[in-house]
């Protein structure tokens, strides 16, 4: 019983995570930047599909967006892409 609790917080950890990245990359798309990939863990990366990646320590809840900004992005833009991820995360 105790491990199916682990392994459903682990899950919901997961996608809250993802859903996170989600809001990086729709912003990073409104504001006319390009969308590099989404990884979750860190270090070497151990499974890719398309712009997803998993790295080697998986266990450790971080995300990453990569990204490359326009090379005259404004302020407002930039606060923007850094702010939506945690507007996602507490709307949905």
């Amino acid at each position: 019983m105790e491990i199916e609790i682990n392994f459903q917080l682990v899950f919901v950890l997961y996608l809250v995570l993802l859903i996170h990245e989600l809001g990086h990359v729709i912003a990073i798309k409104l504001i006319g930047g390009d969308f590099l990939y989404v990884s979750l863990g860190h270090g070497p990366e151990l499974w890719s599909f398309k712009k997803f990646r998993i790295n080697k320590y998986f266990f450790i809840f971080m995300g990453f967006t990569g990204v490359k900004y326009k090379e005259n992005q404004s302020k407002f833009g930039l606060v923007f892409f850094f702010l939506n991820g945690i507007l996602f995360s507490t709307v949905i």
